[in-house]
This record gives structure tokens, sequence and C-alpha cells, in this order.
């Protein structure tokens, strides 16, 4: 199985509770050059999930936004948009992972660990309508 694949299948595990616990969409796959991301969309709200060979996963929150702080190439449908990370908690260990040549199993531990911080911290993004 390739990378981007462990990756892909990694994170739909992971994510599962963003459709069955908070009403996002399936997630949405898509490979640009050296990179792979995972979406979730709940209307105008985003949960993007990408990685590149050599780096850590990165866990990113996108939501409509007008005024400082937009990202324009995060635009969709003509409205801006603005993203952030979330929140850690000071407690949580991530560990070392060699991201040169992840495993299932580095991605299925650093993905589940992602998916329990951002459940955890990021509950009123999360339960927003999303419209």
């Amino acid at each position: 199985m390739e990378e981007f694949d462990r990756f892909e299948e990694a994170c739909a595990k992971a994510f599962a509770f963003l459709e069955q616990k908070f009403g996002f969409g399936a997630p949405e796959l898509e490979r640009l050059g050296r990179e792979a991301y995972v979406r979730f969309h709940k209307g105008a709200h985003t949960v993007s999930i990408s990685w590149e060979p050599g780096s850590s996963p990165t866990v990113e929150l996108f939501h409509p936004f007008a005024g400082e702080g937009r990202t324009p190439w995060a635009d969709r449908d003509g409205v801006p948009y603005a993203r952030r990370f979330p929140s850690w908690p000071r407690t949580t260990r991530i560990g070392r992972y060699d991201w040169d040549r992840p495993t299932a199993e580095t991605f299925d531990a650093y993905m589940n660990l992602a998916a329990e911080n951002l459940a955890a911290m990021e509950g009123e993004f999360l339960s927003a309508s999303g419209g």
C-alpha cells in the first residue's frame, strides 16, 4: 500500500466521528504534487488534514471570515475564508514519528491522537451549524 493510501485510510478511520457525531460530510480526498489532503465539510466549515512525505500531518480548520486575517487562497465559491490550527492541551505528548518512512501504525497512532485532540478541544467549531 502506498504511503498516501495509508495516510488517507488512517484519516478516514480516525476522523469518522466528524460524520457520525457532528454531521460533516464524507471525507474528500485530493492529491496535489507531493501532498495529500483529506477534507471534511459541514456547510461553510472545513476540517482539513494534509500530509507531505518527510513532515508530520497538519490539521487545519477553515471558516468564513471577512476582514483582516483571511487566507486568500482558501476562498471558496467567492467567500473569503480564514484558517487556524486546533488547540492542543499542554499535557499532550506527541512522541517521535518517522515521517520519512511512515507505516500504517505510525499514521494510525498520530491520526488517532489528532482526532481525540480535535474532539476534546474544538467542540464549538465542530458543533457550529456550518451554514
